[in-house]
């Protein structure tokens, strides 16, 4: 198995070896579980065509996505994407600790296993918040040419490791500038407003509520959707039931 030996570049840009485990501890443990619960979400809103569309009026809809875009590209329904995150710098430290040649090694690996996108994170506390630092802005721009030049599209995910969700107007400023730079971009093949969110908590489905038309809007012709966790008392096919019937 993978843990059992050295793993390549892609599989250390999602998780660590054993002997990683036990020089790192909890800390590597704790990326891996959270690699595999991300994939496990992907996987279900890929098999349901990325979970929740939003139509043009801003209303969540169930669609099946077409194989190919407008652009000519792979559509929503056939992709094949890898959650990405760099065994030596997960999570914020993506963009706090920015490796531009480390990140097109991965990403021409990603490609070589016949994948065509990749899923990444962006995190309001290491981006700057509420107004997104340049700096992170253009890391994000040479992160989506990187994939690109690998034939690689991205998958956005917004608003990770975030919750203040009665603050509407700073989320509103936020998406539009993260998105602003990347509106009608073919390279991205859709926007995630959050990565799991709860249909059962009432505060993060009024934001959902309000903050996806923002989103889509700002997006243009990028889809945009939501994913909900499997880690609960709820399936990952009851709680994407849950959050449609929530919108």
């Amino acid at each position: 198995g993978t843990l059992g030996r050295r793993p390549t570049a892609v599989e250390s840009a999602a998780v660590t070896s054993s002997s990683d485990v036990s020089r790192t501890g909890q800390s590597a443990a704790k990326r891996r579980l959270r690699w595999w619960r991300s994939l496990l979400v992907t996987a279900v809103a890929m098999a349901l065509v990325a979970g929740l569309l939003v139509s043009g009026r801003g209303h969540a809809v169930g669609v099946r996505g077409p194989a190919v875009s407008a652009s000519g590209l792979p559509g929503v329904a056939s992709l094949k994407a890898i959650n990405y995150d760099r065994a030596d710098a997960a999570w914020t430290y993506v963009w706090q600790r920015w490796n531009p040649t480390e990140m097109d090694r991965d990403f021409a690996r990603i490609a070589g296993l016949s994948a065509n996108a990749v899923r990444i994170a962006i995190q309001p506390s290491a981006f700057g918040w509420p107004r997104p630092a340049a700096a992170m802005e253009k890391e994000l721009t040479r992160t989506i040419a990187i994939a690109w030049a690998h034939r690689l599209r991205v998958e956005v995910v917004l608003f990770d490791w975030w919750g203040s969700y009665t603050d509407l107007v700073s989320s509103d400023h936020w998406a539009r500038a993260v998105l602003a730079p990347l509106r009608n971009n073919a390279k991205v093949a859709f926007i995630e407003l959050q990565n799991e969110i709860k249909p059962e908590d009432p505060q993060a489905m009024a934001w959902v509520r309000h903050e996806l038309p923002v989103v889509k809007h700002a997006a243009g012709h990028i889809p945009v959707t939501v994913s909900v966790t499997n880690n609960g008392s709820f399936t990952a096919v009851e709680q994407l039931a849950a959050l449609k019937s929530a919108m």
